[in-house]
């Protein structure tokens, strides 16, 4: 072979080799130019709710140092987006065909699709850890209790029974359990049950306050929760008393961990009166605030990468 024809195979070659590194570093499917976001420069990204769209309610993504902020709905009614363990899926409700259903669309809003359909109120999905369900809250049967579905919709099934209300369910990092809000013994308090809807266990004991939106930290060690209108968290197990980690007379709520377990996102109206995103440290230090909008911004989650 001549020369010439080895330099030219050899500088082939080398342009494969860097744009098969340029397509992993930056996260590039293939070569038609599909931008993937999981995740160029390990750059992690929060998705949540927004009313900045003349007072409708849409779902947006923005980098965690507030920049790149991207709309993925154009409906009149979307909220509670939660990311799938893989990153590559949102699973959130909608109201666009009459009554509140769950939805799942790709990470740019692509391929939106319906998974509940009845007249029905469907909220709060939750993705199991390996992918293959969605816990979710209903009152198809008369009161909000706790069901499961496969991630295409089928295989609906419900976990608790019984005339409380049973409300913002979230599976537990291994799949082993589900921390939930009820009403059962008379107020708002965080319990934990199996995956199967058995065992439940009561975390909380507190009167005439709402303890809501527990998030379980990557470890499963802990659980970050609202407590009437500031973050708490707790063991897992019950021990201990809850730990205040916002303190002040704003309402905070909706807090979501950070994969690492390092932070915690939520919203606040501490600024202000707007319900803005923050970010804090676990320990409720090192507050950032990552919102600035005249609508409200509120029901945060972490990418889990």
């Amino acid at each position: 072979m001549k020369p010439k024809a080895l330099h030219i195979q050899f500088i082939h070659l080398i342009a494969a080799i860097v744009l098969t590194a340029f397509s992993h570093l930056f996260c590039w499917d293939g070569f038609d130019g599909a931008y993937n976001e999981r995740w160029a420069f390990g750059m992690q990204r929060i998705v949540f709710c927004t009313r900045r769209n003349a007072g409708n309610p849409e779902i947006y993504t923005i980098n965690t140092d507030g920049s790149g902020l991207t709309r993925l709905t154009y409906y009149s009614y979307n909220i509670d987006p939660t990311w799938s363990p893989d990153g590559y899926h949102i699973a959130f409700i909608s109201a666009r065909d009459g009554n509140d259903e769950i939805y799942t669309m790709n990470i740019d809003g692509t391929e939106q699709t319906r998974l509940t359909v009845n007249t029905a109120s469907d909220y709060s999905p939750s993705w199991s850890p390996d992918g293959s369900r969605i816990v979710f809250r209903s009152d198809r049967d008369g009161n909000n209790e706790i069901y499961t579905m496969n991630t295409d919709g089928t295989g609906q099934t419900r976990l608790t029974n019984n005339t409380a209300e049973d409300m913002d369910p979230a599976f537990s990092p291994d799949g082993s359990r589900i921390a939930f809000k009820s009403d059962r013994d008379g107020d708002a308090e965080i319990w934990i049950m199996n995956a199967d809807g058995s065992n439940p266990v009561q975390l909380t004991f507190t009167t005439g306050i709402i303890n809501e939106d527990p998030s379980w930290s990557p470890d499963g060690t802990r659980i970050v929760f609202a407590r009437s209108n500031d973050i708490c968290v707790m063991n897992t197990g019950g021990t201990g008393t809850p730990v205040n980690l916002t303190n002040n007379a704003a309402i905070d709520r909706q807090p979501s961990w950070s994969p690492d377990g390092n932070r915690i996102v939520f919203y606040s109206t501490r600024d202000g009166g707007d319900m803005e995103i923050y970010i804090m440290d676990s320990d409720g230090s090192n507050l950032t605030r990552l919102t600035d909008s005249s609508g409200m911004d509120y029901h945060p989650c972490w990418s889990p990468f």
